[in-house]
């Protein structure tokens, strides 16, 4: 496997596990399989990759958690902010 799609799977991994930790329409803690988010978090890794603005990605994750499960968490900013944090943290690819 080259580098960059080591690196990407492992973002993708690590985003996946914080995602479900948050599980915002506790989909998860009902006993959901673990991939059940993966329509989110995929594109959401994207966002994160070309730079969107947490404002952009909290629009857009609103909006996506609305209507893909009927969720609106109260805490969708506070895990915005966590997730820039993270992958600004992480090695450029």
């Amino acid at each position: 496997m080259r580098p960059r799609a080591r690196v990407v799977r492992d973002q993708l991994r690590e985003l996946t596990d914080i995602f479900n930790a948050w599980d915002p329409a506790d989909l998860i803690s009902a006993g959901a399989p673990t991939d059940e988010y993966n329509c989110i978090v995929v594109p959401l890794l994207g966002m994160l990759a070309k730079g969107s603005s947490a404002s952009e990605i909290e629009e857009w994750l609103r909006m996506q958690l609305k209507e893909t499960f009927e969720a609106d968490p109260e805490s969708l900013g506070s895990f915005i902010r966590k997730i820039v944090v993270w992958f600004d943290a992480k090695p450029a690819v």
